[in-house]
């Protein structure tokens, strides 16, 4: 059993303003290899036009390890795979969201690194794409930095709009006995697309 907690984030989007608190995942593992996750946070709006308060990404995920590798001290890298239902919300996000998430990751002496692939059935019933790739300091170091790149394609069953979000967040960990403490910065990036018709 694992208990994941961000007790307060500050999120800005445009001009809108919001605090998530708490953001909470809860993990436990069933069967060797495989385990199950629900996670959801509280998001109050901080901005005139948004919700006071709402249950917001609710998500119900199984995640399970195809290959041993280095991550559980074998040789090779690991290869994983989480995939499940995005809830509803309270007082936003109404419809079900689906999932299907590759993560492959390698360890080595100076650090790990994990790439992610991930396709998402939308509320609005179309492909989300985003791809993922993070890079952790030495396991053995007691504070390890991190840092994270994505890109995210959106809307593959629509017409492309001019811009496309990817982003990058930088930040440090620390590890006290069992448990994990994190701090990070996210910043958004825009790149230029050229406009496509739907497929």
């Amino acid at each position: 059993m694992e208990i994941e907690l961000g007790p307060v984030e500050y999120l800005r989007e445009g001009a809108e303003r919001s605090l998530l608190a708490p953001d909470l995942r809860i993990i436990c593992g069933f069967i060797p290899g495989w385990e199950a996750s629900l996670e959801s946070k509280l998001n109050h709006g901080l901005s005139a036009g948004i919700p006071g308060t709402s249950l917001v990404e609710s998500d119900a995920l199984l995640k399970g390890v195809l290959r041993e590798g280095s991550l559980q001290e074998k040789p090779g890298p690991s290869i994983a795979t989480e995939f499940g239902v995005l809830l509803p919300g309270v007082n936003d996000q109404h419809e079900t969201e689906a999932v299907l998430n590759g993560i492959v990751s390698q360890r080595w002496d100076w650090g790990a690194t994990h790439l992610n692939a991930q396709i998402e059935l939308t509320r609005e019933q179309h492909a989300d794409y985003f791809l993922d790739t993070i890079v952790e300091g030495p396991h053995d170091w007691p504070v390890r930095p991190v840092a994270e790149i994505f890109y995210f394609m959106k809307g593959m069953s629509v017409c492309f709009e001019p811009g496309l979000p990817s982003s990058g967040r930088f930040g440090r960990s620390k590890t006290i006995s069992r448990l994990t403490l994190g701090c990070a910065a996210r910043a958004p990036m825009i790149t230029q697309r050229v406009r496509s018709v739907p497929v």
